[in-house]
Formats: structure tokens, C-alpha cells, sequence
């Protein structure tokens, strides 16, 4: 199992420019979540980063909280070995350049989970 984010596109809207293929991306290993950002989230009170683990829908007023906390998360990971490090920062930017997309009126929601 893993978490990933899913996009759905609003009625009769084009998809972005930037959507990953399908509207599908990876974003943790179910242990890699648990593992290395559950923790990190609960320390810090990132309770919609908490969320994605069972899963939470982001619509577009949810964006500005969603990136903030995603911002955060990848601040506190340098404590991390630092190939997992890279690879949750990695992860965190694809995130939130996904959750950009909701700016632009085309996407009705993203689902991480």
C-alpha cells in the first residue's frame, strides 16, 4: 500500500498543464509515511499532513493550509538520514506543485491518501 494523491477534474475542464499522468502521484510508501512523516507531522501539529494517511480531500480553500504544513514538513526532515531526506523532500515538492493546480479552476479536488 502507499499514499497518493489523486486529482478530479471539475466537469468539461482540460486538465493542467503540469498534471501528472492519469492525475496520479505517488507520494509515500505506507511505511515510509508512518515511518518518517506521521511522526514528524504529529510533532509539529501538521494535521492535514497527519491526515493523508487515511486519506483527506484538499479543495481549493484547503490550499493555502495544505501548502504551509507541506512546507513545513520539509523544513523539520535535515534530522532524517539523508537519502530519506531528499526523497520526502522530493515527494513534498511534486506535492505541492499538484496542489498549485488548484488555483488554476480546472481541478474540483485532490484526494491524498
Amino acid at each position: 500500500m502507499s499514499v497518493a494523491a489523486l486529482v478530479t477534474l471539475k466537469p468539461d475542464a482540460q486538465p493542467p498543464e503540469g498534471l501528472p499522468v492519469a492525475g496520479y502521484l505517488p507520494v509515500a510508501t505506507e511505511s515510509e509515511f508512518y515511518r518518517y512523516w506521521l511522526p514528524i507531522a504529529t510533532r509539529c501539529d501538521l494535521d492535514v499532513v497527519a491526515a493523508m494517511g487515511h486519506g483527506i480531500s484538499l479543495g481549493p480553500a484547503d490550499l493555502t493550509e495544505a501548502d504551509a504544513q507541506l512546507a513545513r514538513l520539509a523544513a523539520e526532515v535535515p534530522v532524517l538520514p539523508a537519502a530519506v531526506a531528499a526523497r520526502i523532500v522530493d515527494r513534498v515538492r511534486l506535492l505541492r506543485e499538484l496542489l498549485a493546480l488548484l488555483d488554476g479552476g480546472a481541478v474540483e479536488e485532490i484526494y491524498v491518501g
